[in-house]
């Protein structure tokens, strides 16, 4: 903001200060006029703090973590959140309410107590401005670190139903909006099947470009493709390809037997493994004939 803006509203804010001694009562409107310089500070206020946090979560190595224990003031607001019933249940109705990276940037720019004590207009302009504080200096990337994973990823005591399906929204909401950070080919531009050098993968700079992208991996044995079963989403899957969690080659299997469609596998982490198995439903293949 120019410095000129700032002097206007100084001067103005002096008239009205002056001219006020010479009236025998003060003009309701004027009610108006202190409630946007009490708007005001709640704002520097709360975006002093703000303001801080982003620029700590900027300058902090992705691989260090945060100082001050501030991943664990994630946990104890989702704590908060999530499992405890509160006396201030306003606000934490309000905090439920919030995208969830809107809910773990609250965690690292104020503890659990601070929230609790905080004026309500102030809480108010927190929750209702936080989402779009975020979304003006980019942070959303920022988020994604270790530190806060690991919190975010351990297990919370819900007993209630309702809190158990706020929770696993918040998890699913997170995977979606992690950020890619894997390398893919450009593939905005549809390419024809045909026999010519336009075809997938048969220029020799596609083919390099697509060896370049797959990491080395041994063929797994059949031991290892076994396990427990669960069912996935469109949605889940679009979250594993744009995450940082795959660990090896992906793997297209085209079946010999023509009843089963072509699959592929994604060998993924056991951190997002166990996401999944928490919110997703399992199969049973024991009931199958045959079996």
């Amino acid at each position: 903001m120019a410095t000129c803006v700032y002097e206007i509203a100084e001067s103005t804010l002096g008239r009205i200060m002056s001219d006020l001694w010479r009236y025998s009562q003060v003009d309701k409107p004027l009610d108006n006029v202190l409630k946007k310089v009490l708007q005001l500070k709640t704002q520097l206020e709360v975006q002093k703090v703000l303001q801080e946090n982003a620029r700590l979560l900027k300058q902090q190595p992705i691989d260090q973590p945060l100082p001050r224990q501030q991943a664990v003031r994630v946990k104890h607001l989702m704590k908060f959140v999530f499992e405890q019933k509160s006396r201030q249940k306003e606000k934490q109705e309000k905090l439920r309410r919030l995208t969830c990276n809107s809910l773990v940037f609250l965690g690292i720019s104020y503890n659990v107590k601070a929230l609790y004590e905080m004026r309500i207009p102030e809480f108010d302009f927190v929750v209702h401005n936080i989402e779009k504080f975020i979304q003006q200096h980019n942070l959303n990337d920022y988020m994604y670190r270790k530190d806060i994973d690991r919190v975010i990823n351990q297990q919370f005591e819900v007993d209630d139903d309702d809190d158990s399906r706020l929770l696993k929204e918040f998890l699913k909401q997170r995977i979606e909006l992690r950020p890619l950070k894997r390398k893919f080919v450009d593939d905005r531009r549809p390419e024809p099947l045909g026999g010519d050098n336009t075809s997938l993968g048969s220029t020799v700079d596609g083919v390099q470009e697509r060896q370049a992208e797959i990491p080395t991996m041994s063929i797994p044995s059949t031991d290892s493709l076994t396990g427990a079963v669960y069912q996935l989403t469109i949605k889940d899957a679009q979250a594993i390809t744009m995450s940082d969690h795959i660990r090896g080659g992906i793997w297209l299997t085209n079946t010999y037997n023509m009843n089963f469609p072509p699959f592929v596998t994604i060998p993924i982490s056991q951190e997002m493994s166990d996401r999944f198995a928490t919110q997703c439903l399992q199969i049973n293949f024991s009931s199958e004939p045959g079996v």
